[in-house]
């Protein structure tokens, strides 16, 4: 299987196994062990840039002198591993061009490379602009990723992905009124047949 483990902007957790992958200011911390980080609203776009709290300069400087790759939509003037986000290639082979975030180009870009092991280490969606605007396009592309055969698998009991939000039912499948770990629990799922 071709592994990568995707890890939220404040993870602190490097697995060995696979490519880490994350986002944005994951560039801070000199002890993230990462292969690519991605940055899809591109330097400029950086909150902090935009508010005049840092500049572009000091960032680029701290980019060059980590070991992994930069991607971000178009090619960073200055980063020495600058990546073009393969748009093209996606709109070619899916069509869809639904992104809403970091992380929906990052498991796009995951399913145009064949990965087949997909884990997800402090990705929550749980912040109310994050679940309402941004999970719908990370969990399409979680289906695109399953449709090609792809494990896709939650490190964090805690995510909100995938309809896990306690006000909308939490973990509890619509129309059994039960999570998923009772349903097919010995005898449970008996029930319903």
């Amino acid at each position: 299987m071709k592994r990568v483990n995707l890890i939220g902007n404040n993870g602190r957790v490097y697995p060995k196994e696979g490519e880490n992958w994350s986002l944005n200011y994951q560039f801070w911390n000199p002890e993230a062990k990462l292969d690519k980080l991605f940055i899809m609203d591109g330097i400029n776009g950086l909150a902090e840039v935009r508010a005049g709290n840092s500049v572009r300069e000091n960032i680029i400087n701290t980019l060059n002198q980590r070991e992994y790759s930069v991607v971000t939509p178009y090619l960073e003037k200055g980063v020495k591993k600058s990546e073009k986000y393969p748009l093209k290639k996606i709109k070619k082979k899916y069509e869809f061009l639904y992104f809403k975030s970091t992380i929906s180009f990052m498991l796009a870009y995951a399913a145009l490379n064949g990965y087949d092991d997909i884990r997800f280490y402090d990705i929550f969606a749980s912040g109310t602009l994050e679940w309402l605007f941004e999970r719908p396009a990370v969990e399409y592309w979680i289906g695109v990723l399953v449709g090609q055969g792809a494990k896709i698998t939650f490190m964090d009991e805690d995510t909100r992905l995938l309809g896990g939000r306690p006000s909308f039912g939490g973990d509890i499948l619509y129309g059994y009124e039960m999570n998923e770990r009772k349903i097919f629990e010995k005898n449970k799922y008996e029930n319903f047949k």
